[in-house]
């Protein structure tokens, strides 16, 4: 079996050598994937503020829109029902 020799001295690393530098490695592969996770659940909040905030802006404009169609209705109520009753015809045909 081939002993365990440091690439940059060419020196044969003792055990408790190699376990330390192991322990490390598995120390710093924690540190990543924990890194990792915490960086996929601050995209998974990001994307959860930003749909909230869509759909806020969203539910805004149709407050705006609904408001504007009953003030036309209040102000021409047989055109809006005349324009309602057209559109119903010309979507079902």
């Amino acid at each position: 079996m081939p002993a365990c020799v440091d690439p940059r001295t060419g020196v044969g690393l003792a055990p408790n050598l190699l376990a330390a530098r192991l322990s490390l490695e598995l120390n710093m592969l924690d540190a990543v994937s924990e890194s990792l996770l915490q960086a996929s659940n601050v995209e998974w909040t990001r994307a959860v503020s930003v749909a909230q905030q869509e759909t806020v802006a969203l539910a805004q404009i149709l407050k705006v829109a609904v408001c504007l169609l009953t003030l036309e209705a209040d102000s021409h109520p047989y055109e809006v029902h005349l324009a309602f009753r057209t559109s119903q015809y010309s979507s079902g045909s």
